[in-house]
């Protein structure tokens, strides 16, 4: 992150709070951050996946514009990936087991290999953002799924983590 201007992050599971994270390292040189992760219909991790999410929007340096943050959904996603780029050019990608996840990132026995090799980060660039399913969801699409899910919770109070009755992709315009 150091030495990035921009970052694409590609992890099916997020960490719970975005600002503890994002308030432990320098952000100061970030310029744009690409969120690619998953929000599978029926699936219990929606509702935390859409509390990850707005902490992600509600970091300042976000909420302000500072840093540009586009948040895509890719439902088939299993790859844990992350491409740094410093001036348009990308310079590192790590393919790692590790989850966007507190566990992940600093927990777990997670292993990964550095990559250098451009051509190769293009192609994985490439395939990476070619199997997007939803391409940029507003923050305003992110408050509605937040709405949604806490009229879901206030509805249902009993949930436990199942497969529930709840599809929030419905509210995005493909």
């Amino acid at each position: 992150f150091d030495d990035s201007d921009s970052v694409i992050l590609t992890s099916p599971f997020l960490m719970t709070d975005f600002s503890d994270f994002l308030g432990e390292i320098s952000i100061s040189t970030i310029q744009k951050i690409h969120l690619i992760t998953t929000l599978k219909p029926k699936s219990f991790d929606q509702i935390k996946k859409v509390r990850s999410l707005v902490s992600l929007i509600e970091f300042p340096d976000i909420k302000d514009g500072r840093v540009q943050c586009q948040i895509s959904l890719n439902n088939k996603l299993h790859g844990k990936i992350y491409i740094f780029k410093k001036d348009g050019d990308t310079f590192s990608a790590v393919v790692s087991s590790a989850n966007f996840t507190d566990s992940g990132l600093s927990r777990n026995h997670e292993w990964g290999i550095e990559i250098s090799d451009k051509q190769e980060i293009a192609k994985l660039e490439k395939s990476i953002l070619d199997s997007i399913e939803f391409e940029s969801l507003s923050f305003d699409e992110i408050y509605s799924m937040q709405e949604s899910t806490n009229d879901f919770l206030t509805n249902q109070p009993q949930t436990e983590q199942r497969d529930i009755d709840l599809n929030l992709t419905d509210l995005l315009s493909s």
